[in-house]
């Protein structure tokens, strides 16, 4: 069980640098692809124990979360395998990702998962300066669906966030809840 959550893990942080060498569609990753088997065991191999369990440690920077020196600590010593962007302008997201990728090439260590919590309700709250999104409780069609969900992706995308921790669906009216739900 554990070799297989590291290696999923370690299949998204390769393919993220994979891609620039192969383009590969959505459906290489839903069904069995041998090139890309044969690209994550042979980066895989490469890493000792401290790097494999590295891969699945995410930090969070930002507001709420380490101070930026410590991530930057953290990746010098390759402790950690990406990096969870918490409250911050578009452009400090942006900063983030392109100074702790300059850092793992200059190292030479594995490229990052970068992710954030980047659901409709809260995504102008958590990266500030971004495009407007809807709250959920105000999307009303599918057509507010799909351009929440495109902006989302679009300014996500522009930072250098690949991972969203987002919820799918919220369909709860209490306190907890509240306007973070459809």
């Amino acid at each position: 069980m554990i070799r297989f959550i590291l290696s999923s893990a370690l299949t998204l942080t390769i393919s993220a640098s994979f891609a620039q060498e192969k383009s590969f569609t959505l459906d290489d990753y839903l069904e069995y692809n041998a090139a890309l088997d044969l690209k994550v065991d042979s980066v895989f191999k490469t890493l000792d124990e401290g790097g494999i369990v590295a891969q699945l440690i995410m930090p969070a920077v930002g507001k709420y979360g380490s101070p930026e020196d410590s991530i930057v600590n953290l990746i010098k010593q390759n402790k950690i395998g990406g990096v969870l962007l918490l409250n911050g302008t578009k452009s400090e997201f942006k900063g983030w990702t392109n100074k702790f990728e300059g850092l793992n090439e200059k190292y030479n260590h594995l490229p990052f998962l970068y992710s954030a919590d980047a659901e409709p309700s809260l995504f102008n709250r958590k990266m500030r300066e971004s495009a407007p999104v809807k709250k959920a409780v105000e999307i009303n069609s599918m057509e507010d669906i799909y351009a929440a969900a495109h902006i989302i992706s679009d300014e996500l995308n522009e930072v250098g966030v690949n991972y969203n921790f987002a919820p799918v669906v919220d369909v709860s009216s209490n306190k907890t809840v509240g306007y973070r739900s459809l």
